[in-house]
């Protein structure tokens, strides 16, 4: 039987023999992206992933299935916090185009020079899109402007090229 989640997101979890379904139905705020649990501050999309930083989260699961990209996203606890239960959240793309995963220390030292603040953040120019642009047919089939964001992790950096921004749902 199909798991609800609460929230302004709701997603039915459903385990095939194959793959773990995700078939989602949004009702869309009237905020500035239409994301569920994310608020605009300054120039960058505040989540509830930025309470801590970074190092502090870990990329549990990585579904991928007709461009609907599914990161599940842990926190780690210390040992004295072992007794707890830790946060889980889903990070959700609902159209990635392009996505490349590597360690996290598998990067140049200039890598968020142009990325906005944040566990998940947009950048504002990157390589990695002038790249698909200029060495991919990508774009050719792409519907509406392509985006990069990136979802940082302890071990992992998730970059994704998307036409809409991320969704984030609590799911602890």
């Amino acid at each position: 039987m199909p798991a609800k989640i609460e929230g302004c997101l709701d997603i039915y979890l459903e385990l095939s023999s194959q793959y773990l379904i995700i078939t989602y139905l949004v009702t869309v705020r009237s905020d500035l992206y239409g994301r569920a649990d994310n608020k605009l501050l300054g120039n960058y999309m505040k989540t509830e992933l930025d309470a801590h930083s970074y190092q502090k989260w870990f990329l549990e699961n990585f579904q991928y299935r007709d461009r609907l990209l599914t990161l599940t996203v842990e926190e780690s606890l210390r040992l004295e916090e072992q007794l707890q239960e830790p946060k889980r959240y889903l990070v959700i793309f609902k159209s990635a185009e392009f996505f490349q995963v590597y360690d996290e220390c598998g990067h140049r030292n200039d890598f968020n020079s142009d990325r906005e603040q944040g566990v998940l953040a947009k950048y504002n120019s990157s390589r990695l899109l002038d790249h698909v642009k200029s060495d991919t047919i990508i774009l050719d089939k792409a519907v509406g402007k392509l985006e990069h964001w990136s979802l940082m992790t302890t071990n992992e950096f998730v970059h994704v090229l998307t036409n809409e921004a991320p969704i984030v749902v609590s799911v602890t």
